[in-house]
This record gives C-alpha cells, structure tokens and sequence, in this order.
C-alpha cells in the first residue's frame, strides 16, 4: 500500500513535467494528457487480463453444497452467487469507520497543506514565486519519498508502529506552521514535516485495518469514499475560513492543527 501511494505520487509530478516537455517541443499541452491517457489504456487492458480469483466470500452456486458444504449461507442473489458466512471473513464496520475516519482527516491536513501551500508561502511568508515553487518541489519530493521509505519500514516495525510515529512528527511539525513571525524557515520545515507525517496514514491505516477486519469491496469504498471526503473539506475548508476576519491568514494552520489533534485521537481509538 505504501508503495502503490508512493507510485500515485510520481504519477502526479510526472504529468506536469510531461506537460512541460511538449510544449518545449512546439507541441500542444494536450497531446501529453493524450499520451498518458494511452498508456493507462494499455495497463488496464493487461489488469483486466490477469485471471482474477473469486471473492472468498462468495460461491458459486453448484460449488455452496459441495465445496462450501461446511459454511452457513446467508441467501442468494440474481448473479448465480450464494454469500457464506465466515467468521475469518466478516467485516468489522467499526474498525471500518475508524479507519475511514483516520484515512479522512489525514487527507483534510494533506490537502489543506498541498493546495494552500505556494499561496501561504507567497501572501503570509512574503516569499519570492520561485521561492515558494522550490518549497512546492521540496514537499512533494519528500512526500513522496516517505511513501517510499514506508514500503521498507512497515516489514521492520509494521504498519502500527508507523502510524503512531508518523503522528508524532506530523504534531511535532505542526507547530513551525504556526510561527511565521520567526521567518521563514520554520514554518517551511513544518509544512514538509507535516507532509512526511501523513504521508504515509492512509496506506497504513488501511494495512491495519486489513489485521483487524476482512476488507470487502464496500469497505474499501467506503474507505475511499472518505478519503475523497477528507480531501474536499481540506482544501475548501481553508479558502472558506480565510475569509473569516478572526482567522484570515492562519486558516491553513488552522486547519492542520485542528486535523492533526482529531487525527490523533481518532488513530488513538483505531489502534486500541
């Protein structure tokens, strides 16, 4: 999972840079997403062939009284398919909601940093563009790198012990965004420390769960679903309360903090 997140990230730095290189060329910006557009194409075409096994908790029906003899079945349904009841194979919509929820506020804080950061950097830190541009390049870089290193550790220490210490940086980091009246440097550092410390939540929060629960296709969307969630409220929550009066330029930290300390207690509650 880490990996897979990590892979999600080059993808996003490298169609910019693709972008860049068409037009450099004389070419429209366009025929790049067209490229890639082509090239997906062609890796889904080899996912769909792979041959897929068949969802642990379902049966086909002539199999459920041979195979399957031995497990309940709870009913049938139009798709030729009977659902057996497993206990290995529930699901645990707790810790379902709890990973959601985890997976939900770590995207409020990423988003809130990555769609704010260049404006933050330019309006409340009053740094240059290109300034601001090599912080950008400097947070993704790193970013994505943590998602790297996170494929190696979670098979040293494993995926609980990464979540607990990549909340422990992220608070840690918190507290530079919050101090722009020391310069500039700190609350640089705080906002790529908080980047490294979400980074990896949302593939870890999913390997736990993974432990605690059978992970069916409706709990991963559900997952998802929050995910995507978290994502919206981070982004737009911050442009909302910039135009609070009482908040204005703190908004995006604001936001982090406030995330940071549901993050952790959610997690908290998760990992218990």
């Amino acid at each position: 999972m880490n990996v897979l997140n990590a892979v999600f990230g080059v993808g996003a730095s490298a169609a910019p840079l693709l972008v860049a290189a068409f037009r450099d060329v004389g070419a429209h910006g366009v025929f790049a997403y067209w490229a890639i557009a082509c090239v997906d194409m062609v890796f889904i075409v080899a996912a769909v062939a792979i041959p897929a096994t068949t969802n642990p908790r379902l049966a086909a029906k002539e199999d459920s009284r041979s195979e399957a003899s031995d497990l309940p079945v709870s009913g049938n349904n139009a798709s030729g398919y009977v659902e057996l009841r497993d206990a290995t194979q529930e699901v645990n919509w707790l810790a379902v909601s709890l990973c959601g929820a985890c997976v939900l506020f770590a995207c409020v804080i990423d988003s809130a940093v990555t769609f704010w950061l260049f404006t933050y950097s330019t309006q409340q830190l009053e740094m240059s563009a290109e300034a601001a541009g090599s912080m950008n390049t400097a947070f993704f870089l790193t970013f994505t790198a943590t998602r790297f290193l996170c494929g190696w550790l979670v098979t040293v220490v494993g995926a609980a012990c990464i979540l607990k210490g990549s909340l422990a940086v992220a608070l840690i980091a918190s507290l530079g965004i919050v101090s722009p009246h020391l310069g500039h440097v700190l609350p640089c550092l705080g906002m790529i420390g908080v980047g490294i410390g979400v980074a990896p939540i949302a593939a870890n929060a999913t390997t736990v769960l993974g432990q605690k629960s059978f992970i069916s296709g409706r709990a991963q969307g559900c997952v998802r679903v929050l995910a995507a969630l978290g994502v919206m409220i981070g982004a737009s929550g911050v442009g909302f309360l910039q135009n609070w009066d009482s908040v204005g330029d703190g908004a995006m930290p604001l936001v982090v903090f406030i995330g940071l300390v549901v993050e952790t207690i959610v997690t908290i509650a998760f990992l218990w």
